[in-house]
């Protein structure tokens, strides 16, 4: 089985004289960041380890890697994004959107009124969506948990209670 990478952040530029390059690390992985040896860079098709020699923080996140030792060397990672294995990844943002990633092509229930099929869900921050074929439109409703009754995966439904108004906006 092959395996999966998932992008954490990007390096954005070199930082001194020693190698250290600024990060710009998606705040749900910063925990799987700093528990980790290694990050991967994707070079020529191929997902690269990078060991990491430190982390720190000053009003950035600074990343010094292994045999990454100035400023030339470091200038090669500018702006490439950087990634962990899926099994490296312990994020409860990122498994709630990959759970509810699975529900594209659910049809999806107000109570007992259905109001369509999910086309696609979308990450916003602190929030994941469905975007929804409503009444002749494409409308976001909110994959919130408080929202949700039920997933029934037999039948490929979700059953929510959404707030008074949702679907008149």
């Amino acid at each position: 089985m092959a395996k999966k990478y998932v992008k954490i952040g990007t390096l954005l530029r070199t930082v001194g004289t020693n190698g250290e390059v600024k990060v710009d690390i998606t705040n749900e992985f910063l925990e799987d960041l700093l528990a980790s040896d290694h990050v991967f860079v994707v070079e020529n098709g191929s997902f690269i380890p990078y060991f990491i020699e430190s982390i720190r923080e000053t009003n950035h996140i600074l990343i010094k890697m292994e045999e990454v030792d100035d400023p030339e060397s470091a200038s090669a990672l500018n702006l490439r994004d950087i990634y962990l294995r899926e099994e490296n990844i312990h994020s409860e943002t990122f498994f709630k959107q990959l759970e509810k990633e699975e529900l594209t092509g659910y049809s999806v229930y107000n109570g007992n009124e259905l109001i369509g099929t999910i086309s696609s869900i979308e990450l916003f921050p602190q929030q994941i969506m469905a975007l929804i074929l409503y009444k002749g439109k494409m409308i976001y409703v909110p994959l919130a948990d408080e929202l949700i009754e039920k997933v029934d995966k037999t039948t490929s439904a979700m059953y929510m209670l959404l707030p008074e108004g949702l679907l008149d906006i």
